[in-house]
């Protein structure tokens, strides 16, 4: 009977500790693929295609035809550096947390030279990418109020006043941007992305209110991403806790 018991007990602990978490991440995943899939179809119809001259859904009331121009006419490449060493916050650019410092990221070791006259000065709503690291997402967006620096080996730049910074990132993950930037690398030994390149790309973009609303939309989506993939870590860390302590 006590051997009975017992057995019952473990099976009622791995019930709750394997299987119900288990059930729940699995769930948490199929609405992870779900936000993914309607996030990836958004991307496509809320910004023109290759032949379109305007996008296959809009909101109500925007039925302006879309622009299309040469980015070097919307973005400005800032080259200003650290020359007087009063800056001295680094950041480094983190595919999914964007721009962070670079003790944060290091676990407190900062990977920046000791002389940081040559970094770049990144003010508040400026971009910063790496180069050869822009293919698999490697832009951030300067959204806080503290100036930063970041390493000669980003580029950096800021926009005109008709572009919508939230809406040129999103713009950053759609199929035109990757097309563009595949033919303008095309015969390069690595993916790299230069200033005078990423110039060269045009862009199509709507009115600032409806550049706005896109990216909002966008946004909204993100954050539940975001939401839905830091409950299903949460999850994965407290079914491995429960395994560890069935185990002891």
């Amino acid at each position: 009977m006590k051997r009975q018991s017992t057995l019952s007990k473990v099976g009622c602990f791995f019930e709750y500790a394997v299987k119900k978490p288990n059930n729940l991440i699995t769930v948490k995943k199929r609405k992870l693929a779900g936000l993914q899939t309607v996030q990836k179809a958004l991307l496509q119809e809320l910004f023109p295609r290759r032949v379109e001259r305007n996008p296959c859904i809009r909101f109500t009331y925007f039925d302006s035809n879309w622009h299309k121009q040469k980015l070097a006419k919307l973005i400005t490449h800032n080259t200003t550096r650290n020359k007087e060493l009063k800056i001295k916050t680094v950041e480094s650019i983190s595919n999914r947390r964007g721009l962070i410092k670079q003790t944060d990221q290091f676990n407190q070791y900062s990977v920046a030279s000791k002389n940081l006259s040559n970094y770049y000065i990144l003010q508040p709503g400026y971009f910063a990418y790496n180069p050869s690291r822009i293919n698999v997402g490697s832009i951030a967006y300067k959204r806080n109020d503290q100036t930063s620096l970041v390493s000669p080996l980003y580029v950096s730049f800021y926009t005109a006043t008709e572009i919508n910074d939230d809406y040129l990132l999103e713009w950053f993950k759609t199929d035109d941007f990757k097309l563009q930037r595949q033919r303008l690398s095309e015969g390069s030994v690595r993916e790299l992305l230069s200033f005078n390149q990423l110039a060269e790309m045009k862009l199509k973009f709507a009115s600032y209110s409806e550049q706005a609303k896109i990216a909002r939309l966008l946004e909204l989506v993100n954050q539940k991403i975001k939401l839905n993939e830091q409950k299903i870590a949460k999850l994965i860390t407290l079914n491995k806790s429960l395994l560890h302590k069935m185990l002891l």
